[in-house]
């Protein structure tokens, strides 16, 4: 699986870095100390890239995190005992009525905190129910200060039309990551990794068909880290206190998106060219410098991400049916020679996560 071009990682991703520190800096209006909700504690490897990329950009701008929680650990008292300058949700891809657990937190901290600024960092929206959009609507109504970053053009478009607000086109959150290398070399020309929930359009037994590889880094054969499922539990009883035990909060959740983001890589760095309908799985492709070809989810947001950030490049594509995406990938597969796998999973980027002031 030798060619003769390699893949470029380092464009068009730190550009696209330099304008999302700067869309997140004008956001977040000089706050500098704030209340960070919703940790990704989930099996969506991808949703670790979008904490992670978001860490390192916070970081970056000297803002401190007063008070951070899981979706299932949220405090309101907590967040008004650190009397933060904001209180910022996680992006991602769940505002609405298909990711029931992380949007109710996100609905409770609308509810309960009229008087705090609140910054919605980069998502999509979709709900499967009117009323269900039209509930959200009047939560999110009123006289606050609500921002709300979106990745798409659908997604902004339509929060325009019915919610309250300021509404910016931001760029997703894990673009906040800088660009790494494969953890390994390839072991097939095609890997398809293709989603096994809710959101799926493609059928993976219609690439299995294929004869190529073919699977999900939710259900993924690769052994279960032990660490990842301990440190899940002791995250449950740091957060009996947490502000008290906020230091080792905060580095266990460090501890747990970088192991999530190296195995997502470990997967992808399987193929020499990967087909997938994970966002994230051909963002930390693109990262990663290992060419990839993206297939829409359910509702559209794989590709209203990809063509508002990225476009079209030689080895980050897109394609509308499987077919299609596996003629592309097997073009793509033997033309492109393997990047440098010097790279180690402790070589992943540590964000400096800025402590509280006391």
């Amino acid at each position: 699986m030798t060619g003769t071009r390699s893949q470029p990682r380092g464009e068009p991703f730190i550009a696209i870095r330099s304008a999302l520190v700067r869309q997140v800096s004008q956001a977040l209006a000089g706050a500098r100390r704030i209340a960070f909700i919703n940790f990704p504690d989930i099996g969506n490897l991808g949703d670790a890239a979008i904490w992670l990329g978001t860490m390192d950009i916070l970081a970056e701008l000297g803002v401190a995190v007063a008070y951070h929680t899981r979706a299932q650990d949220l405090s309101i008292d907590a967040i008004l005992a650190t009397g933060p300058d904001a209180v910022v949700l996680n992006g991602g891809g769940n505002l609405g009525d298909l990711w029931a657990g992380q949007h109710q937190a996100r609905e409770a901290v609308l509810r309960q905190l009229h008087d705090l600024p609140i910054l919605q960092l980069s998502q999509s929206m979709w709900f499967n129910s009117r009323a269900n959009r039209e509930r959200f609507a009047g939560i999110a109504a009123g006289p606050r200060d609500l921002t709300m970053l979106w990745r798409e053009q659908r997604s902004f478009d339509e929060a325009t039309a019915c919610l309250s607000g300021s509404h910016v086109l931001a760029h997703d959150m894990a673009f906040g990551l800088t660009p790494t290398s494969r953890i390994g070399d390839p072991i097939t020309p095609v890997l398809a990794l293709l989603r096994t929930d809710r959101e799926r359009r493609i059928e993976s037994i219609h690439a299995a068909r294929s004869g190529i590889a073919v699977e999900d880094w939710q259900t993924s054969p690769v052994p279960t880290d032990d660490r990842i499922v301990a440190a899940s539990s002791e995250a449950a009883d740091l957060h009996a206190d947490p502000l008290g035990n906020l230091p080792h909060i905060e580095a266990l959740y460090l501890e747990l998106a970088r192991r999530r983001v190296s195995r997502a890589i470990k997967i992808l760095s399987r193929g020499e060219v990967v087909i997938t309908d994970r966002l994230h799985a051909h963002l930390l492709a693109g990262i990663a410098g290992i060419p990839s070809v993206a297939l829409d989810n359910t509702y559209g947001k794989v590709l209203g991400v990809r063509r508002r950030s990225l476009g079209e490049t030689e080895a980050l594509r897109e394609a509308a049916s499987f077919d299609e995406a596996l003629n592309s990938a097997m073009s793509l597969a033997g033309t492109l020679s393997r990047p440098s796998t010097g790279h180690r999973e402790d070589d992943l980027g540590v964000p400096r996560i800025p402590s509280s002031p006391d």
